[in-house]
């Protein structure tokens, strides 16, 4: 099977490729070899969308290092893979047309994801355990959703240039225990203040009490997961607040959402 997908590679004649697909298993001693000789190869035919996923846990495929630019990769999905700091000069510089980008499972080496063209972005469970925080620069970005395992980012991601192209936001963490810390969650809030359509999931209930948060644009919230544990009045108070601040907001859906009684001489039910 090796030999004959490297054979219709190399004798593929076509000028472009409308996609390329590549699921393999780097446990398998030649995997990674062939791996890197296909990607080269399929990138020579200028796909409009690449799709690579190693099957093999912990992970162990490295991306190579591709020269040129994909000037027409408008579709980008990665699943399991490392990723160095030569895959973000990739993305500024070497992809131009870029709008969808998708990163599951992979360890990032890289602090800063940037792109003038990118209109979608997709981070599901990447680790960097030596980062601080990751930027994310793309003025034309319209929809993210950022999937956060434990212990990953230290103090969350800053979106900068995003402007008001951003207009929906999906936002979720492993748990409420071992997470970022209520002030980098609230920033984070922050840069999401012009999206129309927002979800959270195991957010703190204090990172929305921050009296700087504003929400005009919204008009579809869903909290899951976030106001589970103890009933305490702050964060009754959190959720008061967030309403107050989006006054055009149509739908609400709570999901996971605990109610009882706050202390044991009330009798309110909430």
């Amino acid at each position: 099977m090796k030999n004959f997908t490297t054979d219709l590679l190399m004798l593929h004649n076509a000028e472009c490729l409308d996609a390329f697909r590549l699921y393999f298993c780097s446990a398998d001693r030649d995997a990674p070899r062939h791996a890197d000789r296909w990607i080269r190869r399929a990138i020579k035919y200028h796909p409009l969308g690449l799709y690579i996923r190693d099957t093999v846990v912990p992970l162990q495929y490295q991306f190579p290092r591709v020269g040129g630019t994909f000037r027409r990769l408008r579709r980008l999905q990665l699943v399991a893979l490392k990723l160095d700091h030569s895959f973000a000069e990739l993305l500024h510089s070497g992809c131009p047309v870029l709008e969808d980008l998708v990163l599951a499972g992979c360890h990032n080496g890289f602090p800063c994801i940037q792109s003038n063209s990118l209109k979608n972005l997709y981070l599901g469970s990447c680790l960097r355990e030596d980062a601080d925080t990751l930027i994310i620069r793309a003025p034309c970005l319209a929809y993210l959703r950022l999937e956060f395992p434990y212990r990953s980012y230290g103090n969350g991601v800053s979106l900068v240039d995003t402007g008001s192209s951003l207009v929906k936001a999906s936002i979720s963490f492993a748990c409420q225990v071992d997470q970022l810390p209520s002030r980098s969650q609230a920033a984070l809030l922050g840069h999401l203040s012009n999206v129309t359509s927002l979800k959270l999931t195991s957010f703190l209930a204090t990172a929305m009490l921050d009296k700087e948060l504003s929400f005009g644009n919204l008009r579809t919230l869903s909290l899951n997961c976030c106001l589970l544990g103890n009933c305490d009045v702050h964060k009754f108070d959190a959720l008061g607040r967030f309403l107050q601040k989006s006054p055009n907001l149509r739908n609400l859906a709570l999901i996971n959402f605990q109610v009882g009684v706050l202390n044991s001489s009330s009798s309110r039910l909430y």
